[in-house]
């Protein structure tokens, strides 16, 4: 929470890989923006419905509730999954979760009171494919027959679930993607993404913290995976420092061992295992997923029972010696030796309490427990230069090499010469929409005709304009056959 991971260890993490920092409410990190993981074609409502799901359910979990919440949080997901949709694929300017919060937020302004003005935009927009409307006009459709006073719950729980976006630096650090999940699956070199929150903006980003880490366990865990062919090139540990402020994660809780299969592990670190079992109860299973387990001094009775229980017995002999005989007697009438093994504990409540700071117990699936010292960076020689070096970068001017003002140029200069899998067809748009957002690799042809129709004429084009048409499109022709090229090393070099 206190970015001191970030601070220690990504100068060096950064001379063998890429190192990415997602600061939602800070400004020295990079940018990240869910709605450009969704991917396009029979995909795009699995995916726009994975981040409304996770959005929509309660931290409890699903099924804590009670059936009339339930039907609203149904309800609320079916429309978010439509909406968000309909703000990627239309031409709404911002594509994005805090864009989406803004669409919803709309009034209209001739009849301020009309419940019905954001689904009739939804259901007679103009969308990327024939596929994606039907998405939207189906999920707006269903919102827009809902009775007014069922209607207005369900679009409050989608505002509930989207309240987190209205913070204006969550908003700006949200706009834009600088880096993709999609690079954890086909990086060949190693990747640290560092999540930094203050710790006095924990409660009330903890929807957006739940929502990243979900979105990529989720992602990583989909499809088939087998022994010998798993999914990611290299494999992916989340390391999540005091995991029980983070609330309770039931996907996490069932699903840890399954995602071991995909190549995704964990590490979680508690301060007691006592908070665990506040939040799931006693019978939780986190303990039986870590095939690791490193357990320091108790602070608490409860806690030292239960590593004094983990830790397991030793079994030792006890011998027992019997005398019988008369007490005035010169010797003793008999002698009886025995011998019986009793369980002992290796280490009891009492003497866990009592450990020092600097000494640990590990416990290994299949190996005996280990009484081990603990490592101090910034005492051990193996670690305390790599510590010393400084962070990868601490502005984003200088992750960049440019200022926030020019790198947003640079990327809307960018954006201009690159078309999207959601951007609406051509074909769909008005003539002055065509001549705005047409592709520089449209034929001459279309391009004449593009001319034709702003100039609202019929007659054909005099030979003059025809011949500065066909120089300005052999030279857009050469620009885009380089272009892409550039885009490529622009990015390389902003990441560089």
């Amino acid at each position: 929470f206190k970015a001191e991971n970030f601070n220690l260890t990504s100068g060096f993490r950064s001379k063998f890989g890429k190192v990415y920092r997602y600061a939602p409410v800070g400004d020295s990190g990079h940018h990240f923006n869910p709605m450009m993981e969704i991917r396009g074609g029979m995909d795009t409502f699995a995916d726009a419905n994975l981040i409304a799901d996770i959005l929509t359910t309660p931290a409890a979990g699903k099924g804590k509730s009670d059936g009339n919440a339930d039907h609203f949080r149904i309800a609320a997901l079916e429309f978010l999954t439509s909406a968000i949709i309909h703000c990627l694929t239309s031409d709404w300017p911002d594509k994005s979760l805090p864009g989406v919060a803004s669409f919803l937020a709309q009034v209209n302004p001739e009849k301020p009171d009309d419940p019905q003005f954001i689904y009739r935009q939804m259901i007679d927009g103009v969308h990327c494919s024939a596929e994606a409307h039907r998405q939207v006009a189906e999920g707006a459709g269903n919102q827009a027959k809902r009775p007014d006073k069922e209607g207005a719950s369900v679009l409050s729980t989608v505002n509930n679930a989207l309240a987190v976006f209205k913070d204006t630096r969550i908003r700006e650090n949200s706009s834009d993607s600088e880096f993709s999940l999609s690079e954890f699956e086909t990086s060949d070199v190693p990747i640290s993404l560092y999540l930094t929150i203050p710790n006095s903006d924990r409660d009330r980003i903890a929807p957006l913290i739940r929502m990243f880490i979900l979105l990529m366990s989720r992602k990583f865990s989909s499809g088939e995976t087998q022994a010998t062919d798993r999914k990611l090139k290299i494999p992916i540990l989340f390391i999540l420092d005091e995991f029980d402020k983070l609330g309770k994660y039931d996907e996490l809780h069932t699903n840890m061992g399954i995602h071991n299969g995909y190549g995704i592990h964990y590490f979680l670190i508690i301060q007691s295992l006592h908070q665990l079992t506040d939040l799931y109860g006693r019978e939780h299973s986190f303990l039986a997923h870590c095939q690791n387990t490193i357990l320091f001094a108790p602070g608490e009775i409860e806690s030292a029972k239960l590593l004094s229980e983990m830790t397991g017995k030793k079994s030792v002999k006890v011998r027992n010696v019997s005398n019988s005989g008369s007490m005035f007697s010169t010797s003793l009438e008999s002698m009886s030796l025995s011998a019986q093994e009793q369980a002992v504990d290796l280490i009891n409540a009492d003497e866990a309490m009592k450990m020092t700071m600097d000494k640990m117990i590990v416990l290994s699936q299949g190996q005996p427990p280990y009484r081990g010292k603990k490592v101090v960076y910034y005492e051990d020689g193996r670690f305390k230069e790599k510590a010393r070096l400084p962070p990868a970068f601490t502005n984003r001017k200088e992750l960049f090499g440019m200022s926030d003002e020019e790198l947003a140029e640079r990327k809307k200069a960018r954006d201009k010469k690159t078309r999207h899998w959601y951007d609406i067809p051509l074909d769909a748009l008005l003539p002055e929409e065509k001549e705005e957002k047409q592709s520089p690799l449209l034929s001459f042809d279309e391009q004449m005709r593009l001319l034709k129709e702003k100039k609202n004429e019929t007659k054909p084009l005099s030979k003059k304009e025809e011949e500065e048409g066909k120089l300005k499109y052999n030279e857009t022709e050469a620009e885009e056959e380089i272009g892409a090229d550039e885009i490529m090393m622009m990015d390389v070099l902003s990441a560089e």
